[in-house]
């Protein structure tokens, strides 16, 4: 399987070569670090089967934070392609974008996962949407587990 990574920081990109090097000869990872949108670009080429994006990111260097992860998902979907976004270190009860996003999640879709990596909490709460947290930064921000992801994408429903 080809998967694609979108994500802009440093922990988290770490976090995501690992995943890349634990698939190794089994998937072809790809992880996007600079521009969201040259991931859009690959996807719409076909280059990949499923991805991986961070929600919040920069357009480019220089740019400010923006939620760019809904435009990588879009493009995926777009492509019949299955994404899970996940997303960590914001405080979802301020963020409006969290909260549009929960709303959405109201209507499940097999082919869109969404989790949330809580950098306020060391343990997931009940719900299919939060992901645990592989460990954390000196900062004490959360680092992504990248295979737990994944794994919650490709598994098959059970009947």
């Amino acid at each position: 399987m080809r998967i694609l990574i979108c994500e802009d920081s440093e922990h988290n990109l770490q976090s995501a070569r690992e995943f890349a090097e634990k698939v190794k000869g089994e998937h072809e990872v790809t992880i996007q670090a600079t521009h969201p949108f040259v991931g859009i670009r690959g996807i719409r080429e076909g280059r990949y089967d499923l991805v991986l994006t961070d929600l919040f990111m920069k357009t480019h260097p220089a740019s400010e934070i923006v939620p760019a992860g809904i435009f990588v998902a879009l493009a995926a979907l777009q492509y019949g392609l299955s994404v899970a976004i996940v997303t960590d270190g914001v405080s979802h009860s301020d963020e409006p974008m969290i909260k549009l996003l929960e709303n959405f999640l109201q209507y499940p879709n097999e082919r869109l996962k969404v989790y949330f990596v809580d950098a306020d909490m060391d343990r997931p709460p009940e719900s299919n949407y939060y992901s645990p947290h592989k460990g954390r930064t000196p900062e004490r921000k959360p680092i992504k587990d990248w295979e737990f992801c994944f794994k919650q994408l490709t598994q098959t429903p059970s009947a």
